[in-house]
């Protein structure tokens, strides 16, 4: 279970009343739920508020059980949405824009100071202690919600995108709502409801007002809330430590790097076919001018990354639909696109990135497809082991990523890439040498996983 899995189960205990005991002595949900009525009633009659034109619906079906004491209701039951505020033009409030909401499971935001007259028209309107929910995707499924708070003069406006939630804080409790509107199970209905064109996908108000939530006695709310944050700032640590440890991990893996160019992972064995007798094959001899020969394990050479790696397109392929392997789709943040003709790759190509920011970055392809336009083929030399030289070049990226050339586009700096000085093992060790790292990572990457 990684952190963020953590964090939902805790939330899933919290909205199914299993992380805190109840008490009977509690005053059950059902009073407060009709002392919540009575009061917009009362708002109504006052008109300080406006009937809702909605039909609140009767409950069938639930979509799991809660204790007792506990009811199910509708959000636009217990909440007022997106209501105004009524304020001097000249008056100096919070403008929140969605760049400055947190996403995930935090409640932070930031604000800009501007004039009430200024953006009180085509912005959502907002108060201290009121709830904000995006509505669009993907800031809907990041979990971008938030508490407002420290607004200035205690009010503000800002992006259009978010729906608002206004909570009598003297008989509802807004931070237990807030938790609940960061459940992966509201969430989850809320990308069900989805409405618009991809890209521009959103929440409709009638699922914000008749969504249903369990709503719990208010002193197990506050207890509820009480216990999620305790949970939370130990996971906090958990996070701290995971992060930590994983640094420490990568570190490990870039010193078993380190020791295996250099000849320090394996032993050598003096019957070893020398490294120059691999290069007479591939007929190239060692680098020349290189002051690092007598530094070498015996029978190792130098030479230059051009002798043993090019940088290759794949072969054109038309009329056959394949997945199109770009950098976004390498990273895992994309389910990807599909096209019918491009340079095709097999399946285990490595490959590294020569226009962008991250120029020099190093992938493996786990599928078959269509080489992104950014990208080029690693193509490493048969003579020697193909693994070997990857983890060269994995060693090696934060050279190729910190010598970019190029201002408005950097491109990789193919020329340090060409003479890079390899040093390079007889055959047989470089095997050796490959068993050695892979099985060093492979321990790493066992603790690595057994993290929370």
């Amino acid at each position: 279970m990684n952190i963020k899995q953590l964090r939902q189960t805790i939330l899933d205990r919290a909205i199914r009343g299993q992380l805190v005991s109840q008490d009977p002595t509690d005053e059950p949900a059902s009073i407060l739920l009709e002392r919540i009525r009575a009061e917009k009633e009362e708002l109504i009659k006052e008109k300080k508020l406006k009937r809702e034109k909605r039909d609140s619906q009767p409950i069938k079906e639930v979509p799991f059980e809660i204790p007792e004491g506990w009811v199910w209701c509708r959000l636009g039951d217990i909440s007022l949405i997106n209501p105004k505020n009524n304020l001097n033009d000249e008056l100096d409030v919070s403008f929140i824009p969605m760049t400055l909401i947190s996403e995930g499971f935090s409640n932070v935001h930031t604000s800009e100071v501007k004039k009430w007259k200024n953006i009180k028209e085509r912005y959502t309107h907002f108060c201290n202690e009121d709830i904000g929910i995006a509505k669009i995707t993907p800031c809907f499924e990041n979990r971008k919600s938030v508490i407002f708070n420290n607004l200035k003069n205690g009010v503000g406006a800002g992006t259009t995108e978010l729906y608002i939630l206004r909570n009598n804080k003297t008989i509802s409790f807004n931070k237990y709502l807030f938790w609940v509107v960061k459940t992966q199970e509201f969430i989850n209905k809320g990308i069900e409801s989805f409405t618009g064109a991809v890209g521009q996908q959103r929440v409709s108000k009638d699922f914000i007002e008749n969504t249903l939530i369990p709503l719990p006695p208010l002193a197990e709310q506050h207890r509820i809330v009480q216990k999620i944050e305790q949970l939370f700032a130990l996971v906090d640590i958990i996070e701290v430590n995971k992060k930590a440890l994983e640094k420490l991990i990568e570190q490990a893996k870039s010193q078993v790097l380190s020791d295996a160019v250099a000849g320090k992972l394996t032993h050598q064995d003096p019957n070893d076919e020398p490294a120059e007798e691999l290069l007479k094959r591939i007929g190239k001899t060692t680098a020349p001018d290189t002051p690092y020969e007598k530094m070498l394990p015996k029978g190792w050479a130098c030479t230059e990354m051009q002798v043993l790696c090019q940088l290759l397109d794949g072969k054109k392929k038309e009329g056959v639909l394949y997945p199109y392997l770009d950098v976004v789709f390498l990273r895992g943040k994309t389910e990807g696109s599909y096209k019918e003709n491009g340079k095709y790759i097999p399946k285990n190509t490595h490959l590294i990135l020569v226009d962008g920011e991250n120029s020099g970055e190093i992938f493996t392809t786990t599928i078959e497809g269509y080489q992104g336009s950014t990208l080029k083929i690693l193509n490493i030399s048969q003579e020697v082991n193909e693994q070997f030289i990857f983890y060269i070049l994995r060693k090696e990226q934060k050279l190729f990523k910190e010598s970019k050339t190029g201002s408005a586009i950097p491109h990789l700096n193919k020329k340090i890439f060409k003479e890079l000085i390899i040093f390079l093992p007889p055959l047989a060790e470089q095997c050796r040498i490959v068993k050695k790292i892979e099985t060093y990572f492979a321990a790493f990457d066992k603790i690595k996983n057994k993290l929370i």
